[in-house]
Parts: structure tokens; sequence; C-alpha cells
């Protein structure tokens, strides 16, 4: 199914004829539906919602729809058109003019007889109007953005402007339309290739008669004798160093442990160079301050200088 602004396109099987009129009848359309089944064609001219006229085959009007609705198979071409001035279906959901032509007052008319639902849109110099209409009913009339009621007399009389008829664009969200589906986009599953066919042989092309036949030459094929093995070939091809996974860290050695007999030792050790730097400052400020206990052996006296000769 094809959905545009003012256009929609599809299949019977999945959107049949009375489930789009009623669609149409919602939405007030005014356009055809063309419906193509087994090479014949089908048309049925809409207006706000009602079927208009309708023509099959031979058949025409209610026998026509009645024959169309049965169908269950076929497409169908649904598309807005808006009425020309004389009443018939025009080629597009739009039409616009000058007002210098058609005066607005007789567009006005025009959406209000042919019960158009469509906006009427008018410029005039630095204006912009906006004409609402419903089922051939004004709803609402805006002036530079502005909703004003009022303004309508004022529009009416409007020189040197220009105009616009649009019909509103198709709804997808109304009930009874066919739901718009996207396009597959998701890849498809493949599991393995076909084998392929074996090429059939050309055969030559045929001499021209009278020609003389080309000489056959008897071509002996020798055994050859076996290839040897290379060593190169044989050996294996080392793995490609993009697949081999990176080589993981060593993990790093353990903290050693000492053992509670060596902490004992060093604190030993510890304590005997403590007592031994304790004693060595004690016997060195006694003999500063004399406090050496009486009856200790003296220190033993420096040797004397070495006399120096005469310079």
């Amino acid at each position: 199914m094809y959905v545009s602004k003012n256009r929609l396109a599809g299949s019977l099987v999945e959107a049949p004829l009375e489930q789009l009129l009623e669609a149409c009848h919602r939405s007030l359309l005014t356009g055809t539906i063309r419906i193509q089944v087994d090479g014949k064609e089908g048309v049925l001219q809409i207006r706000a919602g009602a079927v208009d006229e309708a023509s099959f085959e031979d058949l025409s009007g209610d026998p026509a729809v009645a024959r169309l609705k049965a169908l269950r198979n076929g497409t169908y071409e649904l598309s807005q058109r808006l009425p020309d001035l004389s009443g018939a279906l025009g080629s597009a959901a739009a039409l616009d003019g000058e007002v210098s032509d058609v005066p607005l007052t007789a567009i006005m008319r025009h959406c209000e007889d042919n019960a158009l639902s469509c906006t009427l849109v008018a410029v005039a110099g630095y204006d912009r109007a906006e004409i609402v209409y419903r089922a051939g009913d004004l709803m609402s009339v805006s002036l530079n953005g502005k909703r004003d009621d009022d303004a309508l007399l004022d529009i009416a009389v409007w020189k040197d402007a220009r105009f616009r008829v649009q019909l509103p664009p198709l709804d997808p969200g109304i009930d009874g339309w066919p739901a718009v589906r996207a396009d597959p986009t998701a890849p498809f599953h493949v599991e393995s290739a076909a084998p392929r066919a074996p090429h059939a042989s050309v055969p030559l092309a045929a001499s021209a008669p009278g020609a003389a036949a080309a000489p056959v030459v008897a071509v002996a094929v020798l055994p050859s004798a076996p290839a040897a093995a290379s060593p190169v070939a044989a050996s294996p091809s080392p793995p490609s160093p993009r697949s081999a996974a990176p080589p993981k860290p060593a993990p790093a050695p353990p903290p050693a442990k000492r053992s509670p007999t060596a902490l004992v030792l060093l604190l030993l050790l510890a304590v005997v160079l403590a007592l031994a730097f304790v004693e060595y400052r004690w016997h060195f400020g006694a003999r500063l301050l004399g406090l050496e206990a009486p009856g200790a052996p003296a220190p033993p006296a420096l040797p004397e200088a070495a006399s120096r000769p005469p310079l």
C-alpha cells in the first residue's frame, strides 16, 4: 500500500470497497476511487463522502456499486479531487486563481454548493486570510494568523488578491483506512550457497557448405610424474597475527614472607645496637665532665708526634 498527501492505493484483499466507502463517509471525502480487476476498471465518484456516480463494465449507479463491493481481489486507487467551477471533478486536490478573474464571493459559493471540506486561502498585499469549510458549512475565518469571523465581509471585497482552495490531506488515522506498513528493511537469512550448474558446451559454428574440412590433429597426452611435495607448501601456515589472541601478562610474584625466627633475630640485633649506642654516649659524656669512676684505667697515651726536620 502507498500513502501520499492526497492519494491512497492498495489491494482489495486487505481493504474491501465497503471498508473504503465507510472511511470516505467519515472523512467527507471528495474525489474518485478507481478499481482494477482482471483487466477491467470500475470508477466511483465521491462527493462529501457519498457515492455520486459509479460505473463498472456495462453497469452504472447502484448495480455497479453492488458489483464492485462483491469483489474480493483487485487493486484500488483513491484520489482526492476538487470540482471545477462547472461542477465536474478536476484533476487535482487544489485550485487557485486571481480575484480579477473569479471574485472571492464566487469561490465561497462554489465551496458551499459542492459541500466541500476545504480551506480557502486569500492573499492581498501583506494580508493573508484563511476560510475553513466543512461539508459546505463555514467553520472559521482567520486574518493574519488571528481568528476574526467579522473580517469575512472585508475579505470578500478584496481587490488584486490571489486565492487557493486546498483539500485537507488524507488522514491515515481515520478508522477504516488500511494500516500503513513500512517496506521490509531487515536483512534476509541465507544458509548455504546453491551448487552452480555446469556450463553447457558451446557448439562450434557450422562450416560453410563446400568448404574443406579442417584437418584433425591428434595430440597425445603423456602422464606427468607426480610433483614432489614442496616443503613450503607442506608446512602448516602460521596463524594470522590478527586471529591469535594477545598473550596475557605474567602474574606478579607474591611478596616473600619472613619467618618468625628472622624477625626475633632482627629485634635482638636492634636492641643490642641501641644498648651499645647508649653506653658509648655515657662514657663519652663522663670523660668530658671528669665523672669517671675512681680506679678506672686511664686511657692510653697518644704517641708523641715525630720531630719534623728543620726547614
